[in-house]
């Protein structure tokens, strides 16, 4: 079911794209172990541990899980620092995930990138060689 709302307010569900219930539990698991791992690290964040890296940019939970949906398995993510728990979204394990070690081959997920933007022109990298070898490829970047 679509939740779109139209002008007056109302609940319109004839709109948008009909998901069926095993992509809509899909997103919806994705986004429980994206806001679980993010629920963690706020936890490592308060602690006696000092002062952790920030990995999940609170809030974003939902974008995350929506784009990973809406990309294909061959198609690439490239996440910044805040917004690696992506993978969880592709199968990683947690584990990978806090260590920084996501295997990328197997999920599509470059590892995140630690300077603004870096993982722009990553993405824009695999794009353009996708281009360039006639590949229907969709690079996603955050």
């Amino acid at each position: 079911m679509t939740l779109a709302k139209s002008y007056g307010g109302d609940l319109d569900v004839s709109t948008g794209p009909q998901l069926s219930d095993e992509v809509v539990l899909g997103i919806f698991s994705s986004l429980v172990r994206i806001e679980a791992f993010s629920a963690a690290e706020r936890a490592r964040e308060h602690s006696d541990e000092g002062h952790v890296r920030q990995t999940l940019a609170r809030g974003e939970e939902a974008a995350l899980a929506g784009a990973a949906a809406a990309a294909r398995s061959e198609d690439a993510l490239f996440p910044s620092h805040v917004d690696s728990a992506v993978a969880l979204a592709r199968g990683a394990k947690m584990s990978d995930v806090a260590a920084r070690s996501v295997p990328w081959k197997s999920i599509k997920v470059a590892p995140p990138g630690w300077h603004n933007g870096a993982q722009m022109t990553h993405a824009a990298g695999f794009a353009w060689a996708a281009k360039m070898r006639r590949d229907e490829l969709v690079a996603i970047s955050f």
